[in-house]
This record gives structure tokens, sequence and C-alpha cells, in this order.
């Protein structure tokens, strides 16, 4: 394993995507235009690492037609089996354009947010060690509006605390989906598919999207704090 692969990815990417998130707190970017961006900082990171060690950062197999269909249903069922109740413990509050909300959510928020974990969760290697999986959950906590914006001003409120402490547990959360696609057994199966097959980066999309989806349609309450949908800006629900 080339410890020049992880330098300069982690040079040329995550550092530069610390600095883009600095930038945009400030700038007040759209959130298409957000994400745009930010998918081709983590493209930037991808190829470095790729031209330093051979290694290939974003398997699309994991998007292929044959490995489509487990993923579709574990995906849709966990997003329903931890989302669905909170249908019933929240209100409705239907978004002005759903279709438009449903646009965003599916071809930026979750897929680059999707991306975001895959490539931090291969290419930050410490000494043969996939540091990664411990560094992406708090970054994409931090990427979030609700924490980046008041902790760049020095602001550590109690609910960008709470905020991100949900969103780091979900980051951890949504990596076990995708990382168990390499841990489980390929001889146990689940209807008909060997059971890794259901996990992966598509997997970990769909859940994502279930939980956002829902989470747009319905607004939730633990005490004071809102469980907000998992995206950089908040500006959308308003």
């Amino acid at each position: 394993m080339s410890e020049r692969g992880t330098r300069n990815s982690t040079l040329f990417g995550t550092a530069i995507m610390l600095m883009f998130f600095v930038t945009t707190t400030r700038l007040q970017l759209p959130v298409e235009l957000f994400y745009l961006f930010l998918a081709f900082i983590l493209l930037f990171q991808a190829v470095f690492f790729h031209l330093d060690t051979g290694e290939l950062v974003i398997d699309t197999r994991n998007w292929s037609i044959e490995e489509l269909p487990p993923q579709l249903v574990a995906g849709v069922a966990i997003g329903t089996a931890i989302g669905g109740p909170l249908v019933f413990l929240g209100t409705a509050r239907p978004p002005e354009d759903f279709l438009g909300e449903l646009v965003t959510q599916t071809i930026f928020v979750t897929f680059v947010e999707t991306i975001f974990m895959v490539v931090l969760v291969r290419t930050i290697r410490f000494r043969g060690f996939p540091l990664g999986l411990l560094v992406q959950p708090p970054l994409f906590g931090f990427m979030h509006a609700a924490v980046r914006v008041p902790w760049l001003t020095g602001q550590f409120t109690l609910e960008s605390l709470a905020f991100f402490g949900y969103a780091t547990l979900f980051g951890f959360f949504f990596e076990g989906l995708y990382v168990a696609r390499d841990y489980l057994s390929p001889k146990s199966t689940f209807l008909g598919w060997p059971l890794p097959k259901f996990f992966g980066a598509v997997t970990v999309q769909l859940v994502h999207l279930v939980l956002n989806l829902i989470l747009v349609l319905v607004r939730v309450q633990a005490g004071t704090f809102e469980l907000f949908p998992l995206l950089v800006s908040l500006g959308v629900l308003a």
C-alpha cells in the first residue's frame, strides 16, 4: 500500500474539501451547486489516489444491473423500517415542490454523500489501517449546515452538538451498510441472493434517500431538537 497515495489524495482532496466547506459557508451556495462542486473535489481525490496506487476507488459494479435488485430491496426495506415509525410520531410538512425535492435528494444529496463516504473510506489510510472508517463519520457530521455554520463562527450550540452526534451516528451506520458487503459470508443467502449482495453503495444511498424524504414530508421533534434530513442546507425546508 502506497503511503504516497494517501498523502496526495488527502492533501489534494480532503484538505481542499475542508477549504471548500469554509468558503461555501461564507458564500451561501445553493444546495445543488454545493453538491456539484463537492462531487468534482471527490473525483479529484479518487483520481489522485488511483494514479499513485493503481486502486480503483469507486467500484461502479455496485451500480450494475445484476447488483441492483438485492440492494434496492435492502435499501427500501431498511430505510422504511427506520423512518416508517417517524410518520406516526411527527406532523405533516408537505413541501411546495415535492418533485423538485425528490430530484435534488436523489441525484445531488444522497448520491454525492454516498460517493463522499466511499472516497473517504477507501483513500484515507495510515500504515495500511483504513483510517477513513473513523474519519468519515465525524466529517460527514461536520459538513451539514446545522453544524458547519455555527462551528465556523465559534458557536458550539447545544443544537449544533446534538445534530453533529445525530449525523455522525448515521455516518457510521451508512458506513456499516457499505463495508458489510466485504465481510459477510457469500455462502449465506436471503431470498435466493448471497447476503453480501444486499449491501453496498446503492443500499446506502437508498436508505439515506428514504429517510430524507420522510423527514422532508414529516416534522419530527425530540424535545427541542428537530430531526432534519441529512443534507448540507436546511433552507429547502423553510
